[in-house]
C-alpha cells in the first residue's frame, strides 16, 4: 500500500511528515467516466468497442477526515447507519477456506438483491475498519473495501457469458460505478496477503483471474482494474494467461526534520532499494541538491521511482520481501545520464484542467540484475492535487501492465469521485 516508508520499516524505520511539500504520450482524460480520447501526434477519434481499458477509480478522503472527530465516533455512526444498513455482506470462500472449492454467486443473486446478507461476514469487513487507531487510515480501509466491492461488480460484468454484448450494455453503463444492489465482499487473499477474484463459473467456464489493485496514501485511496468499455482483458503472448496489473500511490511528502539533516540524508536510506542504474540517477540529482528547487525534484524522483517499484512488484502479486534492486525499470527514450522522471513526466503535462485527468503512458523494459530477459511492460503515470491544479502536483498514480508485446494498446480511464459514490454506484 502507499508510503515509501513501510517497506523499509523494518529495517530503517524512516518517517517522513505530514506536510505536503521520446515517445509519443497519450492522454485520456475523463469526466465521471465519459472518454476523451487525444494523443500529442495524433488526431481526435472514438474508442471502438472492444478496445482494451484500465480504469482509474480515484477517492479523495481529505474532508471525510477532517469533518470526523478525535475518537472518529461520526465514521462509526456512517459504517452502522448507512453503509453495512444499506449493502449486504457476503463471501466468495467456502467454510473448508479450500481453493478448490470457492464459488461466486450466480450474476443474477449478485446483481438483484437476491444473494441474503450474512451478519458474521458484516461484522468482520467493519471489524477490519475500525481496528485501525487513526481516522485517515479507518477511512482508507473503507474506501478500499469498497473498491474490492466494484472490483468483484466488474469482474462479473466482464465474464464471457451467452451474449457479452447486451452483457456489456446492461451491466457496465460507461458512466456508473458499483450499483447500490451490489453486495460487500469478503475476499480470499493469497499467500502474500494480497485480495483476489478466484476463478468461478456462471453460464460458462471462465478460467481466467479478474486483476485489480489497489494503493491508498492519505488523503488518495485509488484502484485499477480492467475498465468497463473492455469486452475482454489481453492475455501474454506467451501463455493464455490474463497481463498483470499493478497500481501504486505516492504523496510527496516533506522529509522529517527531526530524523534527518537534510533531503540527501533522507534519500540516502533507501539508495540501496534501487539498481545501480537508478542509483546512478539519484547520485547525480543528489549532487545538484544545493537549492530548494533541486532538492524538491531529488524529492519528487525519488517517490516516483519508488511507486514504479511497487506498481511493478503489485502486479507480480509478491509481498513485501521481494528485492528492489533486483530489478531496474528504463522508460523508452529515457537517457539515464540527462533525463529524470520528474523532469520527463512533469514536463509533459497538458495546460489546463486536462492536466488533473491526464495519463501519460509510456513503455518501458524490465532489466534483471541476475542475468534474466527482460520484459516489456506499460506504464501510466496521473498526477494528484488534493485540492486545486494551479500548483504543483502533490502526489502521483502509477499503473503497469504486462507483460509482452501485446500490452501496448490498453487505454486509460480516469474516474474521481467522492467516498460516498462508492456506496450509492
Amino acid at each position: 500500500v502507499g508510503g515509501i516508508s513501510h517497506r523499509r520499516q523494518k529495517s530503517t524505520t524512516p518517517h517522513t511528515s505530514s506536510s505536503w511539500f521520446g515517445n509519443s504520450l497519450n492522454y485520456f482524460s475523463l469526466t465521471m467516466g465519459t472518454p476523451i480520447s487525444s494523443s500529442i501526434n495524433t488526431e481526435n477519434r472514438e474508442t471502438p468497442r472492444g478496445h482494451h481499458y484500465v480504469d482509474l477509480v480515484i477517492v479523495n478522503i481529505s474532508k471525510n477526515v477532517n469533518d470526523d472527530d478525535k475518537d472518529a465516533t461520526k465514521l462509526t455512526g456512517y459504517l452502522d447507519q448507512d453503509v453495512f444498513r444499506r449493502l449486504r455482506s457476503v463471501s466468495v470462500m467456502s467454510d473448508e477456506d479450500d481453493e478448490s472449492s470457492f464459488l461466486l454467486p450466480s450474476l443474477e443473486s449478485l446483481l438483484n438483491d437476491q444473494q441474503e446478507n450474512d451478519p458474521a461476514i458484516a461484522g468482520k469487513l467493519r471489524k477490519g475498519i475500525v481496528r485501525f487507531v487513526q481516522s485517515k487510515d479507518r477511512y482508507a480501509a473503507l474506501a478500499s473495501l469498497l473498491m474490492k466491492r466494484q472490483a468483484l461488480f466488474q469482474a462479473v460484468c466482464h465474464m464471457n457469458l451467452n451474449d457479452p454484448e447486451q452483457n456489456n450494455d446492461n451491466h457496465t453503463p460507461n458512466t456508473t460505478l458499483c450499483p447500490p444492489s451490489f453486495p460487500l465482499v469478503d475476499l480470499p487473499r493469497t499467500i502474500h496477503k494480497k485480495p483476489y477474484i478466484p476463478k468461478f463459473v456462471v453460464g460458462q467456464q471462465n478460467e481466467e483471474w479478474f486483476p485489480f489493485s489497489i494503493s491508498h496514501q492519505h488523503p488518495f485511496v485509488g484502484m485499477a482494474c480492467p475498465g468497463s468499455r473492455t469486452d475482454s482483458w489481453p492475455t501474454t503472448a506467451a501463455a493464455e494467461t490474463p497481463l498483470s496489473l499493478g497500481f501504486d500511490i505516492v504523496v510527496f511528502d516533506d522529509y522529517n526534520p527531526r530524523l534527518y539533516n537534510n533531503v540527501t540524508e533522507f534519500v540516502n536510506v533507501f539508495r540501496s532499494s534501487f539498481a545501480p542504474l537508478e542509483q546512478a540517477i539519484l547520485n547525480r540529482l543528489m549532487e545538484k541538491a544545493t537549492t530548494e528547487e533541486a532538492n524538491l525534484h531529488l524529492l519528487r524522483e525519488l517517490y516516483l521511482m519508488w511507486s514504479v517499484k511497487e506498481a511493478y512488484t503489485k502486479a507480480l502479486g509478491v509481498g513485501l520481501g521481494f528485492d528492489f534492486s533486483s530489478f531496474a525499470t528504463r522508460l523508452d527514450d529515457f537517457d539515464p545520464d540527462r533525463d529524470s522522471l520528474w523532469q520527463v513526466l512533469s514536463s509533459s503535462l497538458p495546460e489546463g484542467p486536462e492536466r488533473r485527468s491526464a495519463v501519460i503512458r509510456r513503455p518501458a523494459t524490465i532489466s534483471f540484475m541476475d542475468g534474466r530477459p527482460g520484459e516489456l511492460w506499460k506504464f501510466g503515470f496521473l498526477f494528484l492535487w488534493a485540492n486545486d491544479d494551479t500548483g504543483p502536483p502533490q502526489g502521483c498514480a502509477c499503473v503497469c501492465w504486462g507483460p509482452g508485446s501485446n500490452n501496448q494498446d490498453i487505454g486509460v480511464t480516469v474516474n474521481f469521485c467522492q467516498l460516498q459514490e462508492l456506496v450509492n454506484g
